[in-house]
């Protein structure tokens, strides 16, 4: 660049020294500041620049903000028996076992009773006693079980339900990290076995069945 196209730019960096005794150079909006460079005797433009560097290199650089901590955090993840297994860091199954209590209890209305594999609902003696209770007024019996349940469970009904039931959005982005961290594929599909959710999300993801079961059997 010449001095007449600086001239042309900036007229004044190119004042003589006799019309102006000391010459203002500023770096604004430099973090946050402003920074001034003063020359009293006439040099060249690569000096004054010079001059101003080390002053702009010292300013203090902005800093990024913290990145928010992983919700949860998986330590090992493997196959056993057809079944995708999980486990967890201590920090994170401390907050799975929180959620898994406060979730009982908001999902306690859409799941259906005959749930006995949940915590408080009689496990498989409960469910036995609800066979005797049953079987005076009942011709038949059916035993039957859903192949590769928990492999087939896909992520985005499961969370459509969990937003139906009115389900907290931390607790519903929570559950979508506990299906997402495990997965085999980023499909979108499959439960793990292992973990505090699992039982309360694969009674949850069977609530419309067992709903269809109720009616058939009134």
């Amino acid at each position: 660049m010449t001095r007449q196209d600086l001239a042309s730019q900036r007229p004044e960096l190119c004042l003589s020294p006799r019309t102006v005794p000391r010459l203002l150079i500023r770096a604004p909006n430099v973090g946050g500041a402003e920074y001034a460079a003063h020359f009293t005797q006439p040099r060249r433009m690569t000096d004054k620049i010079n001059v101003l560097k080390p002053r702009i290199a010292s300013l203090p650089r902005p800093t990024e903000p913290p990145c928010a901590p992983p919700l949860l955090t998986l330590r090992a993840a493997w196959t056993a028996n057809g079944l995708r297994m999980a486990r967890w860091s201590p920090r994170s199954l401390r907050r799975l076992q929180a959620a898994q209590r406060r979730m009982s209890v908001a999902l306690r209305p859409a799941l259906a009773p005959s749930c006995t594999h949940l915590k408080g609902r009689g496990g498989v003696k409960g469910a036995v006693r609800r066979l005797h209770r049953a079987m005076p007024g009942a011709r038949y019996a059916a035993r039957f079980d859903v192949a590769a349940y928990y492999t087939h469970i896909r992520h985005d009904r499961l969370l459509e339900q969990l937003r139906a039931a009115s389900m907290d959005a931390a607790d519903v982005g929570l559950v979508e990290s506990y299906l997402r961290l495990p997965a085999r594929s980023p499909g979108g599909v499959g439960l793990s076995a292992s973990g505090p959710l699992s039982p309360l999300l694969a009674g949850l993801y069977l609530a419309p069945l067992d709903q269809a079961m109720d009616r058939l059997v009134r």
